[in-house]
C-alpha cells in the first residue's frame, strides 16, 4: 500500500506546493504567539506518512479557522484546494479501513 500511495501523490504538483508552502509557515509561525497553528513537520521522503500528518492538522486548522485572525487563517489555507484535500481524505480513510480490516482478521489461513 505504500508504494501505491508513492505512485499516486508522487507527481502531485498540488501536494508538493501545500507541502512547501507548510515548511515556509512553519518558518514563519515558530516563535510567535500562533505557533500552536504550526504545520506538522514534512519530509519529502515520507509521502507516505505525510497523509497521516497532513489530516489531522486539516481537519485542526478547520475545527478552529473561524476563531483565528483572518491573515493567519488565510495563510493556513495557502495551497490546499478542494481536490487535494479530498483525495488525501479518501486515500486516507481507505488505508484506515484496510489498516483495521487486516488488524482484526488477520491473512485468512485458507488463502495461503
Amino acid at each position: 500500500m505504500m508504494n501505491l500511495v508513492k505512485k499516486i501523490f508522487k507527481q502531485d504538483v498540488e501536494l508538493q506546493t501545500l507541502t512547501a508552502l507548510a515548511g515556509k509557515l512553519r518558518q514563519r509561525l515558530t516563535l510567535t504567539d500562533n505557533a500552536f497553528a504550526l504545520p506538522p513537520t514534512l519530509r519529502d521522503k515520507d509521502r507516505f506518512s505525510r497523509i497521516f500528518t497532513l489530516i489531522p492538522w486539516m481537519d485542526r486548522i478547520d475545527s478552529y479557522a473561524e476563531r483565528l485572525p483572518s491573515e493567519l487563517a488565510h495563510a493556513l489555507r495557502q495551497g490546499r484546494t478542494r481536490w487535494l484535500d479530498l483525495r488525501l481524505r479518501q486515500v486516507h480513510h481507505l488505508l484506515v479501513l484496510t489498516a483495521k480490516l487486516l488488524k482484526y482478521k488477520g491473512p485468512e489461513s485458507g488463502d495461503a
